[in-house]
């Protein structure tokens, strides 16, 4: 089932975030033996493979058509390590914390240059490493990232320049961290 969970998970990104924040509470609220039925009964249930296989080309695409675009290519490569981590196999999630720590390395670049632009997007890179290195057990070097995070999105909240909800996400990952240090 936890094929067709990134199946769902996956489409729903490619949708678009208004459905994925509808969709996911309803499917994680299902027992995962309701999730296995749920999944038998959609059409072409058993394509999954092959539509991840597919997201992954996409974001492959994406990170190649970026060329010298920095920002585009720290964007690429922040949604590719999105797609690999929801992979279960070890050389996916080195992967995915691979890009997801060359994404914060460009952001962070940037973000030196325009801050005003860019320091929102560091802070979606910082969790990101932070949640790549908790799901691999990295909870020490983990931290460091996630509470640079929260420090950088408590700053951009109180200008105005994120939602509360980045700053919640944030707090969210801390708190997973502090619970496996």
């Amino acid at each position: 089932w936890k094929t067709h969970a990134v199946l769902m998970y996956q489409t729903a990104r490619m949708i678009g975030r208004p459905l994925l924040a509808w969709l996911m509470p309803a499917w994680c609220s299902l027992s995962a033996r309701e999730q296995e039925d749920a999944v038998q009964d959609l059409p072409g249930h058993d394509k999954a493979p092959a539509i991840i296989e597919l997201a992954i080309d996409v974001a492959e695409a994406s990170v190649r058509a970026a060329g010298d675009d920095q920002a585009k290519l720290a964007k690429a490569k922040q949604e590719l390590s999105f797609v690999l981590s929801d992979l279960y196999d070890d050389a996916s999630r080195e992967k995915a914390t691979t890009l997801a720590s060359e994404s914060l390395e460009i952001r962070r670049e940037l973000a030196i240059h325009d801050p005003e632009k860019y320091e929102p997007d560091l802070g979606q890179s910082l969790l990101s490493v932070a949640n790549r290195l908790w799901a691999q057990g990295k909870s020490t070097k983990a931290r460091l990232y996630i509470e640079e995070c929260v420090t950088l999105r408590r700053r951009l909240l109180l200008t105005n320049k994120i939602p509360r909800v980045r700053l919640a996400q944030s707090l969210d990952t801390l708190a997973k961290v502090l619970t496996q240090v």
